[in-house]
């Protein structure tokens, strides 16, 4: 980190690059999954909010910070895709 702070782009330089090139927001597979069974039930609140966090993946957005939650570790240890993800 020290090389980091020291080198000629500084540590806000670096930290803009990281932000310009990662996004804030991931399509996580539970959250995918919570929107579309949402959805299935006929809510499609979250579905909506999905696309617009999706829509600006580079562009957090404070009231959709939902979207940033990492997965329950019972939903990673018992999930499987079958897309080769």
């Amino acid at each position: 980190m020290e090389n980091t702070i020291n080198n000629s782009y500084g540590y806000e330089q670096a930290k803009n690059r990281m932000k310009e090139n990662n996004p804030a927001f991931i399509p996580r597979n539970h959250l995918v999954e919570e929107a579309l069974d949402s959805a299935v039930n006929g809510n499609l609140n979250l579905i909506k909010q999905l696309l617009i966090v999706l829509s600006k993946p580079y562009h957090y957005q404070e009231n959709l910070s939902h979207f940033t939650i990492q997965p329950p570790p019972v939903f990673e240890n018992e999930y499987a895709t079958y897309c080769g993800t």
